[in-house]
């Protein structure tokens, strides 16, 4: 499947507003949960699972990334994530573009571990399978997100700096709240489309 990236932007964004409330309260509680041990490791694979769920049109409950059943994939989703990081790393010593290539290739893999219950290895190398032919779109669709959220950010920030740092900060932050929703509709439609047919 051909992925074309404005048309990602538009399905991920309609994808995040339909969730907004459960996506926004999901986050919340990842953030707060962050200082909590163990408790956040599953927040944090729980977030993972999310645009899997938005992928196939699932309702989300409110409370998402506190399923226990989320630390059933501990081992395998770090050691994905593990294994991501080490091919990552040397191949940033050439310039970036061969890491920015190999973090597009296999930025599905943590999200087949725990949505098709796949081993690291094979869920790196299904990844790399769906997403060949694809990263341009891939890459102008997460660029294009993150821009806009960027923009957004800084505006706000710099308006709110205005008044009081303090005031700036605080709208950065709403900024960041606001459009993680926006980002995992994004990555939603991209595992969407992509594991379609597989």
């Amino acid at each position: 499947m051909k992925l074309n990236a404005m048309e990602t932007i538009q399905n991920g964004v309609q994808l995040g507003l339909k969730s907004f409330p459960a996506l926004v309260v999901n986050g919340l509680l990842a953030g707060i949960t962050f200082i909590v041990p163990y408790i956040n490791v599953g927040t944090y694979i729980g977030m993972y699972t999310i645009p899997a769920k938005m992928a196939r049109d699932e309702s989300l409950s409110m409370t998402e990334v506190l399923n226990p059943g989320n630390r059933k994939y501990f081992g395998e989703f770090f050691l994905c994530l593990g294994l991501m990081f080490m091919g990552i790393l040397p191949a940033a010593i050439f310039l970036y573009f061969p890491a920015i290539v190999l973090g597009l290739s296999w930025m599905l893999a943590p999200l087949l571990v725990v949505d098709k219950n796949m081993q690291p290895l094979d869920a790196m190398r299904k990844s790399n399978e769906l997403t060949y032919g694809n990263k341009w779109a891939i890459f102008f669709a997460l660029l294009g997100t993150e821009i806009v959220i960027a923009i957004a950010f800084n505006l706000l920030r710099w308006l709110g700096g205005l008044i009081d740092p303090i005031v700036g900060l605080l709208l950065g932050l709403i900024v960041i709240i606001l459009a993680m929703p926006i980002l995992l509709g994004v990555i939603a439609e991209i595992y969407r489309k992509l594991t379609a047919n597989a």
